[in-house]
């Protein structure tokens, strides 16, 4: 899946890129560097040019030409960007900056993140739309909280984002135990707990 991954068709000229769409660009030009594959831990450099380099989208082919100019144009924006998001993987433990502080270089931690990342987790906003698109209202407070916890995350406030996480799983366990109190009584008898491992091993080895 990571190989199948096409920066030109999957990258929109006619608008900046959104966080999502960067934390994904980046996570690929870090792990591989197309334009010069037979170099190993060659330093990412967060600027535009560098980027769409990596990526391996060169002037050298008519289909690059036609998407490299017109990426460029709409991210005026991108080195900064580039820069904040970088950093933001400093802070998790993902990247080490080299170089007077102007190149990065993932760790292994952080290379096994990127390798499988999701992108919501890293992006501002991210968990907060997934659980709108899940019917989640704005102030119902599994969302509410779950929004707390990844902005004090990105923050770098790691002990307050375990703690709001824990009272967004809290308010979830409460939601649904209210709602199950609207269960039909007579459907109750038919709903069984599932097997502890004690339970299962038993049953296997008699």
């Amino acid at each position: 899946m990571f190989e199948e991954w096409d920066p030109i068709a999957s990258l929109p000229t006619d608008r900046p890129i959104s966080d999502f769409e960067l934390a994904v660009a980046v996570a690929h030009a870090i792990l591989k560097d197309r334009f010069n594959p037979q170099l190993q831990d060659d330093p990412f450099q967060p600027s535009r040019e560098f980027l769409v380099n990596r990526l391996g989208v060169t002037e050298n082919n008519q289909r690059g030409r036609a998407w490299r100019g017109p990426f460029l144009q709409a991210n005026p924006q991108l080195d900064f960007r580039l820069a904040e998001h970088c950093w933001r993987l400093v802070g998790l433990g993902y990247l080490v900056p080299v170089h007077s502080f102007g190149q990065f270089l993932p760790t292994q931690r952080g290379r096994e993140f990127l390798q499988t990342m999701d992108p919501t987790a890293i992006t501002a906003g991210g968990l907060d739309g997934s659980l709108a698109a899940l019917g989640f209202g704005p102030d119902e407070l599994p969302r509410l909280y779950a929004r707390l916890a990844q902005n004090s995350l990105l923050a770098g406030h790691y002990e307050a984002a375990i703690v709001m996480l824990g009272v967004a799983c809290e308010a979830l366990i409460d939601e649904l135990a209210g709602l199950l109190e609207f269960v039909q009584p007579e459907v109750l008898p038919t709903l069984r707990a599932r097997p502890d491992l004690w339970e299962i091993t038993n049953s296997a080895m008699s």
